[in-house]
């Protein structure tokens, strides 16, 4: 098992959680940070804003809300970012925490599995969610599968017992059942 040293005094394993736009990976790492004892700092997309944001020339709040319109956009500005290390958007992230969301490139998934870098990769399966243009890959790239095929607390108690399965810490003595489950 392979971990990032994020404080000098904790090793922690690392988790990118990946799949389509709106498949659910923001709402997996939020859970996950709130359960565990693991650090969420923001999406990939969230540490690669003030690249992005200079590039485009637009103070970061614009850009940050014109995300999802210029989804393009932004893919090529951190993919050139990223071009002469695929895994340097998640070191940065990884900089600020062990929960990493939103991989794009399946270069950079790759990179980062055989650098060590990524513990656990989980694709967040969500029915009726269309292929997204800027996610170079598919779940039989990623280690486990997490199907977000119902109502939220659900989706969380799928998430809660996977993480209980890793033996992520902080969960097993810390995570209730969500609420909404009988």
């Amino acid at each position: 098992m392979t971990f990032v040293i994020v404080s000098p005094s904790k090793p922690f394993p690392t988790v990118a959680f990946c799949g389509w736009g709106r498949a659910g990976k923001d709402e997996a790492g939020m859970f996950l940070y709130q359960n565990s004892s693991m650090i969420y700092h923001g999406s990939l997309s969230w540490v690669g804003l003030p690249v992005v944001a200079a590039r485009l020339k637009l103070p970061q709040q614009v850009a940050w809300e014109t995300r999802h319109l210029r989804r393009m956009e932004w893919f090529e500005i951190l993919n050139e970012y990223r071009k002469d290390d695929p895994t340097r958007l998640v070191r940065d992230s990884l900089r600020r925490g062990d929960i990493v969301v939103g991989l794009r490139s399946k270069d950079e998934l790759l990179a980062c599995k055989k650098q060590g870098l990524m513990t656990h990769t989980v694709w967040i399966e969500r029915p009726g969610i269309p292929p997204d243009p800027t996610v170079t890959y598919d779940k039989g790239d990623c280690d486990h599968v997490v199907a977000n095929d119902g109502d939220l607390p659900r989706f969380f108690e799928k998430i809660r017992q996977w993480a209980i399965e890793q033996k992520i810490p902080g969960v097993e003595a810390s995570l209730p059942r969500p609420a909404g489950l009988g």
